[in-house]
């Protein structure tokens, strides 16, 4: 009887041992690392990096400059319905050109986006979107360039439907488990921050009182600017 006690305890201790060791890592989801900013996320035993702020500012970036390219436009259309000698319901179709291509184009590019790498499908976007900055800016030179501008537009809404899947993607590949919602947060509001930025501070770039050639070289510059920044997310 004694030597069953015995045999009892042992292994009800072996059993309190094992419960307690598969308990840990909850208790400690990130474990810091060294000087590097290395660190482990012992959930799915993986290391993540401090450059992946890094990554999540250049890809803030670009959602911003997305976001600052469909606002532009909206607020000063009176200016630029004179300037294409077009209707100011023409101009709105710059932004709205981009939601058309959204809802059209989302379930093909969508399939599209899940059978290339994350690397691939980076490059991708930036190449579109880099294709439409070009064409609007070569659009706004001359002022039969309307045609020329609505279709870098749409071209632009091609990039929006196929960045939709990059905050997810950035967020599981680059950060720890307890901070995905962190980085899909700022992606998020990265955007609403470009269409703010687009939306106030175009009607004080481009002013009802600049001639013709003011109002191009003017937005032509904003243009520029959105490609540089875009170019430094490569």
């Amino acid at each position: 009887m004694q030597t069953f006690e015995i045999f009892r305890v042992v292994a009800m201790a072996e059993f309190t041992d094992e419960i307690v060791m598969l308990e840990e890592p909850e208790q400690l989801p990130l474990v810091p690392g060294n000087e590097l900013g290395e660190a482990k996320d012992v959930e799915t035993n993986r290391k993540v990096y401090f450059s992946r702020w890094f990554i999540l500012a250049l890809v803030a970036t670009s959602i911003a400059v997305r976001g600052y390219n469909q606002s532009c436009f909206g607020t000063i259309n009176n200016i630029y319905s004179e300037y294409f000698n077009v209707q100011p319901w023409q101009i709105d179709w710059f932004g709205l050109i981009q939601s058309v291509c959204f809802l059209a184009l989302s379930l093909p590019l969508a399939v599209i986006s899940t059978e290339i790498s994350f690397r691939l499908l980076i490059c991708l976007i930036t190449g579109v979107m880099s294709l439409g900055l070009t064409g609007t800016a070569c659009g706004l030179l001359t002022r039969s360039g309307y045609p020329a501008v609505l279709i870098s537009q749409a071209i632009m809404g091609v990039s929006t439907v196929l960045s939709a899947s990059i905050p997810p993607l950035v967020a599981a590949v680059w950060f720890p488990s307890n901070e995905v919602a962190i980085a899909v947060a700022i992606q998020m509001v990265a955007r609403g921050v470009g269409e703010f930025v687009g939306c106030f501070t175009s009607p004080y770039v481009v002013t009802i009182e600049m001639t013709a050639e003011e109002v191009c070289s003017c937005h032509v510059v904003f243009v520029e600017v959105c490609q540089c920044l875009l170019s430094c997310s490569v």
